[in-house]
C-alpha cells in the first residue's frame, strides 16, 4: 500500500542534500511513498516517491500513524 506522508511534492527536493527533507510548504500535490500489488516491484520500497492531490481516495493509498520516540 502506498503511504501518504506529511511532505508536499516538489521536484526536485528544495535543497539537495537536505538537512530535514520535510517540505511543509502547501502545494498542489502531497507525497506518497511505496507501492502496492498493482505497481511494479521497483515501487514497493519506501524510497519510491509519488504524488497525488490531497483529497484523493483510492484502494492503494493509506496512512500510518507515527510519533517521535
Amino acid at each position: 500500500m502506498r503511504e501518504w506522508t506529511l511532505d508536499w511534492y516538489e521536484s526536485p527536493y528544495p535543497q539537495n542534500p537536505c538537512p530535514d527533507c520535510a517540505n511543509l510548504t502547501p502545494a498542489s500535490y502531497q507525497v506518497c511513498r511505496g507501492g502496492d500489488f498493482g505497481f511494479g516491484a521497483g515501487t514497493l520500497r519506501a524510497g519510491s516517491r509519488y504524488y497525488d492531490p490531497p483529497p484523493i481516495r483510492n484502494y492503494s493509498t493509506g496512512v500510518r500513524c507515527a510519533r517521535t520516540p
